[in-house]
């Protein structure tokens, strides 16, 4: 046999001859480069390599160096998969109109990263403003991931609705720093498991918990109005943010699980809001989820321990006492319960639940307090800011008038007993009629987009337009950006809470989204809106509210008032007013 080539180049040998060309005189012959001495390699014209292992080897280098080549045959073959799929999506994607980089480079992998942390602007404003530039639909590189921004409502029924079923969400991208609280709840889930949760909760979110979200409220508000009487009493202002972010996160623990607010304050705020917090930042730096170095790594890792042990010992202690307690049928029933009663006629009650299903209650849970809250708590946040430091009196009088023809002029609903309070409450027909309070909500919502985007990932070839999306495909849902669209929204940019009330016509499918239209759209919509609504009338029905002296001139200096980054957006500065009681 001759050896053609002797030059080791990384791991192959080149090795020509036939199998009648071993004679006898190089039978015996021993080679002694590393590889060579393992394998004698025969090509037999074009027909394949032929393994010949030389029989005074050692079996098990033949074995390794054949799991060497199959792990080599497996990486060229997924290289080639991986190049070809990239190939095709290019191809396909080539039709898209591309942004040009502002004013940064464009760099390999990282895309258009640079323009958006150092153009600016808010990453929601760089996108509304490549769409007025490149149309309703555009591409663009983000940290090697093909995007796909989609802002007319026409493309955006075709992604949520027509073609959902080749659609999914994004969760290993938009949803990863949350993923902690969110686990395999509705909003991550797909397919037969998302229409379980859905189906489980969603008569109850549109329906049942309805009639008990008014009583719920009225018990936190007039918590809330303790801190703000004082508030008036010593003339001091208060920071309005974050006192409507408790209350919405004690409306909505008390209605999912039956907690008091003096239990969501003391155990479920302080293990949940930092979770939430660090979420946020690991949105645009990723990198802090591996600084296992840092205090902050392992503070996060505590509290992700603790909310999870918190919530399974809730569940477990509630499934104990549908089985044991006496008291049980007079118990108001909570959603925790009936996402309960879904398992109970699986596995029956006179058990414990199976570890997978208490984890799967528990992501449940935990996905509903991030969503039941702070989208609430921005949206009245923004509502305070416009009305209060920018509108001024005319928008704070009608929301006034509106409140005391519902809630009656000078009645205290937050003084004397609770029961009777409650029991005086305007029925849900009554509630309906706060439309220019529900019109203010929608407008923060439109203006401020507190959920500028949603991602979707393509897992099967999607028509959008006259475009065909390949697998793979990033798409952003402008939300902002159709909210700000001047084609269908006149005067964008400033705040008239009209156009939701009436006469004005309601807004056109998939034009004010929000919530998201089509089937995955938001079950807790209506509870958000219902709340929310009552929160805002009670306090204007209770209190006149102000900008204190030193803020005055600079709230009305104009500036963007948005966080840069933070989603739900939220404004940058602390949201401070005077408070005086009116009665």
């Amino acid at each position: 046999m001759q050896v053609a080539g002797d030059i080791f180049t990384g791991t192959v040998f080149f090795v020509t001859g036939t199998a009648n060309a071993t004679s006898s005189q190089n039978h015996h012959h021993h080679y002694h480069r590393p590889f060579v001495h393992h394998f004698a390699y025969m090509f037999n014209t074009l027909s394949g390599v032929k393994l010949s292992p030389d029989p005074d080897d050692d079996p098990r280098a033949a074995i390794f160096s054949v799991a060497s080549l199959l792990l080599l045959l497996f990486l060229f073959l997924l290289l080639l998969r991986r190049t070809f799929r990239y190939l095709r999506m290019k191809s396909f994607l080539s039709t898209l109109p591309s942004v040009s980089p502002l004013r940064y480079p464009f760099l390999p992998f990282l895309g258009n990263l640079l323009d958006f942390t150092l153009a600016g602007l808010t990453p929601w404003d760089l996108m509304v403003r490549w769409h007025r530039v490149h149309g309703p639909i555009y591409r663009f590189i983000l940290l090697g991931r093909d995007c796909v921004s989609v802002s007319s409502p026409a493309m955006l029924r075709q992604v949520l609705q027509t073609n959902v079923a080749g659609v999914k969400k994004d969760v290993d991208f938009a949803y990863k720093p949350f993923l902690s609280i969110l686990g395999t709840g509705i909003v991550t889930s797909e397919g037969k498991e998302w229409l379980r949760q859905r189906l489980s909760v969603g008569k109850v979110l549109r329906h049942e918990i309805l009639d008990d979200i008014p009583h719920i409220t009225l018990r936190m508000v007039r918590r809330l109005c303790l801190t703000l009487d004082e508030a008036a009493a010593s003339q001091s202002p208060v920071e309005i943010s974050e006192l409507l972010r408790h209350l919405t996160l004690q409306v909505i623990s008390n209605a999912f699980l039956g907690l008091d607010p003096d239990e969501s304050d003391g155990t479920f705020a302080i293990m949940y809001l930092p979770i939430v917090d660090e979420g946020n930042r690991r949105v645009w730096a990723p990198h802090r989820a591996y600084m296992v170095w840092t205090p902050a790594f392992w503070r996060h890792l505590a509290a992700v321990r603790r909310l999870n042990g918190y919530v399974s010992s809730l569940i477990m202690r509630r499934w104990e006492e549908r089985r044991t307690s006496s008291i049980e049928g007079r118990r108001r029933k909570d959603v925790l319960d009936h996402v309960l009663n879904a398992y109970k006629d699986a596995y029956g009650e006179d058990r414990p639940l199976p570890i997978s299903v208490l984890r799967q209650v528990r992501d449940e849970m935990k996905t509903f307090m991030l969503a039941g809250h702070e989208t609430s708590a921005a949206m009245m946040t923004w509502v305070m800011y416009e009305l209060i430091k920018i509108n001024g009196s005319e928008m704070v009088h009608t929301i006034t008038k509106e409140a005391e023809k519902v809630f009656t002029m000078g009645k205290d609903w937050c003084g004397g007993e609770l029961d009777e309070a409650i029991a005086a409450l305007p029925d849900r027909e009554t509630l309906g009629k706060l439309c220019f309070s529900e019109g203010c909500l929608k407008e923060a919502l439109r203006k401020y987009s507190v959920v500028p985007t949603v991602t979707r990932q393509i897992i099967t070839g999607t028509a959008v337009g006259c475009h065909m999306l390949p697998p793979g495909t990033t798409v952003m849902i402008g939300i902002q950006s159709i909210h700000h669209d001047p084609t269908i929204w006149k005067d964008p940019e400033s705040y008239q809470p009209s156009r939701f009330c009436n006469p004005s016509p309601p807004p056109k499918p998939y034009t004010f989204i929000p919530f998201i239209d089509g089937p995955r759209n938001c079950l807790g919509q209506y509870l958000a809106l219902l709340e929310s609504k009552m929160v805002l009338s009670l306090l204007f029905q209770r209190y006149e509210f102000g900008v204190p002296g030193e803020e005055e001139n600079r709230s009305r200096e104009g500036g963007d008032p948005r966080h840069l980054f933070m989603v739900p957006i939220i404004p940058k500065d602390d949201v401070n007013l005077t408070v005086r009681r009116r009665f």
